[in-house]
């Protein structure tokens, strides 16, 4: 069970996916927290030309494609769990999404990536739901549990969103750089990381993204094939100075004391 600790748990989830609550719930009663459930901005249901923050013409330079509805349905619903959180009185916020598995210790682990963030002033975010494989370096901490699930700074962040921690800061300084949606959440999140360097991940996560009967990923996968070869080239020259800013600031002295990995 999670201590005490100020931490909000919001929980993503659309209006008509009343099973995926369901799991989704008892997934977070493992965890002994309350949470509150944030109903998602549903892509079916979505008029894109009323999205002001949403740039066709940005996005098919970053991406080589344009977004679906539920790619952007993703992204505003994840701004409004971030402004959610501000607006309470919280110094940390676990924001989930609806297709989430923790794992039987994730509450020890989690609980004590919290206490750790409370002597950590220079953090934005851990990402809690998918291992970190590349440009990260493992962290030598006093906390058991994160030398166990082997906590990482990982300015190259796995590109998922199911399961976030934030810090106050991070949230502020994400609301206040996202000034256009011109990429998926997940992909601009990782952009936004790189840059910063101030993102850190687990090589062992305590929880795991099912993608359970994803409609973001279907529509996705529909997308990337429409993309052609011009599209691809596009999106490869736009991520190539993601992967440069992450290099850079995995070399970057940082505080911590860590191992190389």
């Amino acid at each position: 069970m999670l201590s005490s600790l100020n931490i909000s748990v919001l929980l993503i989830n659309l209006d008509r996916s009343a099973d995926r609550f369901t799991r989704s719930a008892q997934q977070l009663e493992k965890l002994g927290v309350k949470y509150r459930r944030v109903s998602a901005v549903d892509g079916l249901e979505l008029d894109r030309k009323s999205v002001e923050l949403y740039s066709a013409t940005g996005t098919w330079w970053r991406t080589g494609r344009d977004l679906t509805n539920a790619e952007i349905g993703c992204f505003l619903s994840h701004l409004n769990c971030l402004q959610i959180f501000l607006d309470s009185g919280e110094e940390l916020c676990l924001i989930v999404e609806d297709d989430i598995e923790f794992r039987e210790d994730a509450a020890g682990t989690i609980d004590a990536t919290a206490r750790w963030l409370k002597s950590e002033s220079d953090v934005d975010l851990v990402h809690l739901s998918r291992p970190v494989k590349k440009l990260h370096l493992q962290l030598q901490t006093s906390f058991p549990a994160l030398e166990k699930a082997g906590i990482c700074h990982a300015p190259y962040l796995p590109v998922t969103t199911g399961a976030i921690l934030w810090t106050r800061r991070g949230a502020q300084t994400f609301l206040s750089d996202t000034v256009a949606i011109h990429a998926p959440i997940d992909e601009l999140l990782q952009s936004w990381s790189a840059k910063r360097g101030k993102s850190y991940a687990y090589l062992d996560p305590p929880a795991q993204q099912l993608g359970v009967d994803s409609l973001i990923e279907q529509d996705r996968e529909v997308t990337k094939k429409s993309r052609g070869v011009v599209g691809q080239i596009v999106r490869f020259v736009a991520r190539a100075p993601v992967y440069a800013n992450a290099l850079v600031r995995k070399r970057s002295p940082l505080m911590h004391g860590r191992s190389q990995s």
